[in-house]
């Protein structure tokens, strides 16, 4: 409800906060006091002095000139000391308000501000000020009822000292509920009209102002009526003769049982709004269009990562260039109230405390003043970084089974072709051999020919082979096998086919365990390997190194993969001092068709089939490389032995219905080394 007040009424606010400032301003201004602003200090002081305001607003927690101390001094001023002061707390804590009143203050606002609750409280000590300005001026006058309190719940009283008379107006006596000459009017019977409990303190604060000649004002509870329990604010002001003695008590009675009610309910509604705005699970905000916070509660603190709300506001005074991490963002947001007045759902990312990013929505509504322009903007703000985080989880496992479902396809369509075109192949071959052996002794140039035209269908027939083998189409016998003399003869096949500017050298110790697999997929292993060492050798030579040797617990697996004892890994490493790999191509040499060589050199399956056979035998596979130094791959598989204990044959592993399905993985450990790893299943 709005509250009428006169054009001459002049407040002086007195704080270091702008925001504070601009929002009083504004509503006082448009219920048409007249405001004047100031910063903390002795120009305050000056400024009161010069021109008395009717009520002054202070800031108890300005640090330049506290407030209560600037109230202090204020109360000592000859001119100042009856201008009442009501202080501005950020929190409605006892403390605060306890140190307020000390101080000499009348009232406290707390933040967040309610407009209700700021212009009631102005209003009332605004009139009550206003008020004792007409009791002074009638001093001296017939101590019959005053006209001025002839429609209102205030009553006038007077008390003669040396007589101990006291007069009571008729509107006072409507005020205590009584009857005109209901009671002696003594200041003994005065006393008496109050609550047994409040006797002593009406007694304190007479005879207090009997002492110091000051006036004063308190609230009291009368003697409790018919249907419910009234409060009364008494003010007094001594009265003194030539000699300075007290002679005469003036003061007022005012009925303010139904203002307290509505204060009553005024901090119900507080008290419910604030456990609301502190408990609630979504951040909530006043901010300036400039950019500083105004109030904040403690879910905004939590959600950017400090301990309270004045921690945050302390710290972030600019949110334009210490909280948004992009500016044009908050730019877009303002742009968007100016022109809707409100944002909902509106995404953006913030900077937390530790300088990590918090991605928010917010929802926010603008505050206008009389001339259209945005006093404030309050909102809230939810925290949606773990959402975030769990939709690109999402999207990255998306991303992999389409990859997956991408590979699946790709392996049944080169089945189908691989297995066609192994056909065709077959009767293109038979038929070249049979036009071979009729030619007989002449034809030697058809006969060249027809042999380049052989090798060709065996190049192709071996390609042909290995997309069977990735397509998972051919047939696989495993069985135990002794790794050492397999290996002896793998290298002995590549001495005699591979260049004579390759040194191949070998370095076998098996350490007598066996491994279980298809002795042709291990040699296709070797074979695919060098045959790649080769070629990274081609142009100026140099040597691979083919080491197979038993491994110590997790020596060949920095992990511990598949949970194996120690002893039960065979080591197969192959080596070469070629070209290298490029860091930005070593993640992706394990994919079918992804090559490094020239057209018509590769066909990009080579260690894609390496890398399905490893993960057949349940093995893991690790590539270092170096541009310019070479490459070394290095197979680890699970060993393969007798068991003592029950006299079966197995691999010591964890039990079958612990071990996890095949995955492939690739842990990058430094910008040329990656591992693929095969789990057992």
């Amino acid at each position: 409800m709005t509250q009428s007040c006169s054009n001459s009424d002049d407040i002086l606010i007195v704080d270091d906060d702008p925001g504070n400032l601009k929002m009083l301003t504004s509503l006082l201004e448009q219920e048409g006091y007249g405001v004047r602003t100031v910063v903390p200090g002795e120009s305050a002081l000056g400024l009161a002095a010069r021109k008395i305001p009717d009520l002054m607003i202070l800031n108890i927690h300005m640090g330049e000139m506290g407030g209560r101390e600037l109230c202090r001094r204020l109360k000592a001023h000859t001119r100042l000391a009856d201008t009442p002061v009501i202080f501005i707390c950020r929190q409605p804590d006892t403390t605060h308000r306890i140190a307020a009143f000390q101080a000499g203050g009348v009232d406290v606002l707390s933040k967040p501000f309610i407009r209700e609750e700021v212009l009631a409280r102005v209003h009332a000590h605004v009139t009550l000020r206003g008020l004792r300005i007409k009791l002074e001026a009638r001093r001296g006058a017939p101590r019959e009822m005053r006209p001025c309190f002839k429609t209102t719940r205030k009553g006038y009283w007077e008390l003669e000292l040396k007589t101990n008379r006291l007069c009571l107006s008729s509107d006072a006596y409507r005020v205590i509920d009584l009857e005109p000459g209901a009671f002696d009017g003594t200041y003994e019977a005065f006393l008496g009209i109050f609550h047994p409990e409040e006797r002593e303190t009406a007694d304190t604060f007479l005879k207090a102002s009997m002492n110091n000649g000051m006036p004063f004002g308190v609230d009291l509870r009368l003697l409790p009526g018919e249907n419910r329990e009234r409060h009364v604010h008494l003010q007094c002001e001594p009265l003194r003769d030539d000699r300075d003695r007290p002679i005469l008590f003036r003061g007022m009675l005012q009925d303010i049982t139904e203002r307290l009610d509505a204060e009553e309910k005024i901090k119900a509604a507080e008290t419910k709004y604030r456990t609301f705005y502190d408990n609630s699970s979504e951040g909530m905000y006043q901010i300036t269009p400039e950019g500083s916070f105004l109030n904040v509660n403690p879910a905004m603190a939590r959600i950017l990562g400090y301990n309270t709300p004045e921690e945050l506001m302390e710290r972030s005074v600019n949110i334009r260039s210490r909280l948004h991490v992009d500016p044009d963002r908050r730019m877009e947001m303002i742009d968007r109230l100016r022109s809707r007045g409100m944002v909902t759902g509106f995404e953006t990312e913030l900077y937390r405390k530790d300088n990590s990013i918090a991605t928010v929505t917010c929802n926010a509504h603008a505050v206008y003043d009389e001339g259209g322009r945005i006093l404030y903007v309050e909102g809230t703000v939810q925290d949606i970084s773990a959402r975030r985080q769990v939709e690109e989880e999402k999207k990255k496992l998306e991303h992999q089974l389409r990859k997956a479902q991408k590979l699946v396809e790709i392996g049944t369509f080169s089945a189908g072709i691989a297995h066609d075109f192994n056909n065709i192949l077959s009767s293109i071959l038979g038929f070249i051999e049979l036009a071979e052996q009729d030619l007989g002794e002449g034809g030697a140039n058809i006969r060249r020919y027809l042999e380049k035209m052989i090798n060709a269908g065996n190049r192709a027939r071996e390609l042909v082979r290995n997309l069977m083998i990735f397509s998972r189409c051919t047939e696989i016998h495993k069985k135990k096998l002794t790794m050492g003399p397999l290996v002896e003869d793998t290298v002995n096949f590549l001495q005699a086919t591979l260049s004579r500017r390759i040194r191949v050298r070998s370095r076998i110790n098996d350490g007598g365990l066996h491994a279980f697999g298809d002795p042709t997929q291990i040699q296709q292993v070797i074979i695919n390997l060098s045959t790649n060492a080769a070629h990274a050798m081609k142009e100026r030579g140099g040597t691979l190194e083919i080491r197979l040797k038993a491994l110590e617990g997790t020596e060949g697996d920095g992990s511990g993969a598949n949970g194996t004892e120690p002893s039960d890994w065979l080591g197969l490493t192959v080596s070469d001092t070629g070209t290298g790999i490029a860091p930005d191509k070593i993640k992706r040499i394990f994919d079918p068709f992804f090559t490094t060589k020239d057209l018509w050199e590769g066909s990009g399956m080579g260690l894609s089939i390496v890398e399905g056979i490893v993960k057949k035998m349940s093995g893991t596979i690790r590539v270092e490389s170096e541009p310019g130094c070479g490459t070394t791959f290095q197979v680890m598989l699970p060993a393969y032995h007798e068991s003592t204990a029950r006299g079966t044959i197995g691999l010591q592993a964890k039990p079958q219905s612990r071990q996890k399905p095949a995955t492939r993985e690739f842990t990058k450990a430094t910008d040329n080394l990656i591992v693929a790893k095969g789990h057992l299943q």
